[in-house]
């Protein structure tokens, strides 16, 4: 699946029973493994990536990248995002991609945001959020292309996903 808001990883999660309730004591176990090599950083519970500003639509290649250091990156990202927000007041130019079917094409579309510094946050952070809430998952970074085979580090990366 594409990278989900936080309202619809808790949808998901909820569908696969990864979080006991009343009538249910145990939760299902569930890996979320990201094989996304861009840094994402969700604002307002919605997942953003950087772009270059003349290739709005197109994603930006770290090919061979480890899940440690895009983890890196979004840590980087965040703290860029806070120290934007305080210098503006809390206000941040966003854009979001949208397709017209019609018209068969995609367009980019800016939009101010008011953001807390709350409400800026890391894959890693949302999903560590998550656990604390009582969600029974386990979430690994690694990414993987198009670009380049899988290594041997990357299949068994996966491979502890399912054992471990």
């Amino acid at each position: 699946m594409a990278t989900p808001t936080i309202a619809g990883a808790k949808e998901m999660l909820a569908y696969l029973d990864a979080k006991a309730s009343g009538e249910r004591s145990a939760a299902q176990k569930v890996v979320l493994t990201d094989l996304r090599e861009e840094a994402v950083v969700y604002i307002n519970g919605t997942p953003f990536v950087l772009r270059e500003l003349n290739k709005p639509v197109d994603t930006l290649k770290h090919v061979g990248i480890t899940g440690p250091v895009v983890e890196h990156m979004e840590a980087r990202l965040k703290e860029d995002i806070i120290c934007e927000i305080r210098q503006s007041g809390g206000r941040m130019l966003l854009h979001r991609e949208e397709f017209s079917p019609a018209l068969n094409q995609a367009s980019v579309l800016g939009y101010w945001e008011n953001i807390f510094v709350d409400d800026v946050k890391t894959p890693a952070e949302v999903y560590t959020s998550l656990i604390a809430d009582g969600y029974n998952i386990a979430y690994r970074r690694i990414p993987l292309t198009r670009e380049r085979e899988a290594l041997a580090s990357d299949i068994d990366a996966i491979q502890y996903c399912t054992d471990g």
